[in-house]
């Protein structure tokens, strides 16, 4: 099967964002043998067109819709929770709006992958087209432990919030990037500094681990030290996760002691039990597409 990944439907900001998204899952499908593209100038004949979800933009609708009365096969990758008030609980307008937006483009889709786990989850996307979850796992060709020896002790990369700025600020982590417009390679020499990466929720309500952190960071040689989160699986049986925020605190800095140690034992468990078939393949396969 040829998939080309296309992020058309989003701005230079929204491309860099999902771009650990779009090389993992690509990697994963290219592990499993299938052919991949990433190109956003054009859909592919013959194949699968893979869009993350966004489709509120003028003429991102209309452009879907005309390839698709051609022939041209769509995939969506659904990154965000459906609640009763819009996606991730409505807490940003533009995500009530996303959410309303989707069934329209779910229509002219093949299936959905969701990155979001839960039975509610893929109940939700399943109304509107075939559904699955698929988890953001290994692959080979994207690790990339770097030769250089880090000279910080934590290193975190997300988007700035007042809790993320508290918690960090008491750990004292001092590699952080919080500009969502860097780039994955650039972003990942500079997170390379870092022996320990850290995962913190943003707020209160989102309970969800981020996968692809988990993820980039072991694919970078980091191992992860994880705040308290309600829904973890499958990751807690690959990362750290703290009992408290109090642990937290004190799991992170003596993890600083048997970084490469912990790194080794994370990603052998990751290699292990996120693997390209059990990650995608399973999940092409319930939706009916391989």
């Amino acid at each position: 099967m040829i998939f080309n990944f296309n992020t058309f439907n989003h701005c230079r900001e929204g491309k860099i964002i999902v771009e650990d998204i779009t090389r993992i899952l690509g990697c994963q499908m290219q592990a499993l043998g299938h052919e991949v593209t990433w190109d956003d100038e054009t859909f592919c004949d013959g194949g699968l067109n893979v869009l993350l979800e966004s489709f509120i933009d003028e003429g991102t609708m209309p452009r879907i819709a005309e390839a698709h009365a051609r022939g041209q096969r769509f995939l969506i990758v659904a990154t965000e929770e459906p609640t009763e008030n819009g996606f991730n609980h409505g807490l940003e307008p533009a995500m009530i709006d996303r959410q309303n937006a989707f069934p329209a483009a779910a229509r002219l889709a093949e299936g959905i992958l969701c990155l979001m786990p839960g039975e509610h989850v893929v109940s939700w996307y399943a109304q509107h087209a075939p559904a699955a979850y698929v988890e953001i796992g290994h692959s080979p060709a994207m690790e990339d432990f770097g030769a250089a020896e880090p000279d910080v002790d934590f290193g975190f990369y997300g988007r700035a919030t007042w809790r993320r700025d508290q918690i960090l600020g008491h750990l004292g982590v001092g590699l952080r990037l919080s500009s969502l417009d860097v780039p994955r390679l650039e972003r990942d020499a500079i997170m390379r500094r870092a022996r320990v990466i850290v995962q913190v929720r943003a707020n209160l309500e989102w309970q969800m681990v981020s996968n692809t952190r988990c993820a980039t960071a072991l694919n970078l040689g980091r191992p992860v030290i994880a705040e308290p989160h309600a829904h973890h699986s499958p990751w807690h049986e690959i990362v750290h996760f703290s009992d408290s925020l109090d642990t937290f605190y004190a799991d992170a800095r003596a993890a600083l002691a048997n970084w490469k140690d912990l790194h080794a034992e994370q990603m052998a468990k990751f290699r292990a039990r996120l693997s390209p078939e059990r990650c995608v393949g399973d999940a092409l396969r319930k939706i009916g597409v391989c």
